[in-house]
């Protein structure tokens, strides 16, 4: 277990790799780009055990560093066992041959090493209790972020204003969002925040009666651009890498550049849809400041983030930045190649 789970962080590492230095070259190309290199690499770094078994075979070998020490702890406890039995046994008594015998050939006899001590635990089995433990607990945070959303939901009153229903019909039309978004308000959040991977859900601070008509707009667009991008399906996927693979800083680093991406990518969603850069940054920073709190949740997409907002407000107001959205069969090329590459043995 614990070498198949090396291997496959090993080949997780390599594509996350790949994966900033592409970035790194990108970075006159639009954050959508970037995201999209980010999301395909994260992802096939989740699915790197299943298409391992349906895909053709890529092999890495693992360091001397990294190689369990279970095999060599248990060969060293075999040979120090032999040995121990063998000093214990009467001259007079011959090692017993390989022809088969039944148990009454055999003089009963019990080592005093076992006998004196309980079963010991491998290096090999510490290491994966320990792996076992922590993505538990980081699996057990994300599945009590997903039911505290569903509660929060089941809390949340729909909004029916007709003039907002009307302006999330326009930021679905511009969007491309063509599944049903249910548009809710809640007292628990301080910022808009958007999750689910069937059915969308929006929720919205209470204080969103008193935005002006250029907020909510902004606001529908960013949160549906959301929607329309399945950010969710990344987001998830970056934080099963992050439980799995807890142990690997690349991982962690990898979900931070993916977040950070996947917001710029739908401000520019917003600013190509004709809103001021000026004002959406004065708005955003504005949401920011009056944050509760909701937006560090595992699994909701939150708008504001006061840890990235300086780098998006920079690249709000940045007009040289591309702002463009990759086609279609870009995303399909990328993940294909993130799943079926294998690089050359030493």
């Amino acid at each position: 277990m614990l070498t198949l789970l090396l291997e496959a962080a090993l080949k997780g590492s390599i594509l996350l790799g790949c994966a900033a230095a592409l970035t790194t070259l990108m970075q006159r190309r639009s954050a959508a780009a970037r995201h999209l290199v980010w999301g395909m690499a994260l992802l096939a770094a989740a699915l790197m055990p299943v298409a391992a078994r349906l895909l053709p075979a890529w092999r890495v070998s693992l360091p001397l560093a990294m190689a369990p020490a279970a095999v060599a702890a248990s060969e060293a406890a075999g040979q120090a066992d032999s040995r121990t039995n063998s000093a214990a046994l009467p001259p007079s008594v011959s090692p017993p041959s390989r022809e088969p015998a039944s148990v009454s050939d055999f003089p009963t006899f019990r080592s005093p090493h076992r006998a004196s001590g309980g079963p010991r635990l491998s290096v090999s089995a510490a290491l994966t209790l320990t792996w076992a433990l922590v993505a538990t607990l980081l699996l057990g945070r994300l599945l009590a972020g997903s039911l505290s959303l569903t509660r929060l939901s089941r809390r949340a009153a729909p909004i029916t204003d007709p003039s907002l229903l009307a302006l999330l019909a326009e930021a679905a039309r511009v969007t491309g969002v063509r599944r049903p978004v249910r548009l809710l308000a809640s007292e628990s959040t301080g910022v808009p925040v958007t999750w689910g991977l069937v059915r969308p859900v929006l929720l919205l601070p209470p204080d969103h009666e008193e935005w002006s008509a250029e907020r909510r707009r902004a606001v529908l667009i960013h949160e549906l651009a959301h929607v329309a991008r399945r950010d969710s399906v990344t987001h998830l996927a970056a934080q099963l890498c992050c439980a799995f693979y807890w142990f690997n800083p690349l991982v962690w680093l990898a979900a931070r550049a993916l977040r950070s991406e996947r917001e710029r990518a739908c401000d520019d969603c917003v600013l190509t849809a004709g809103t001021v850069a000026s004002a959406y940054a004065g708005e955003l920073l504005d949401i920011a400041r009056t944050s509760l709190g909701l937006e560090r949740h595992a699994v909701a997409l939150a708008m504001a983030r006061r840890s990235e907002l300086e780098g998006r407000l920079l690249a709000i107001l940045n007009p040289a930045l591309r702002r463009s959205v990759p086609p279609v069969r870009t995303a399909v090329l990328l993940g294909a190649a993130a799943l079926v590459y294998r690089p050359r043995r030493a």
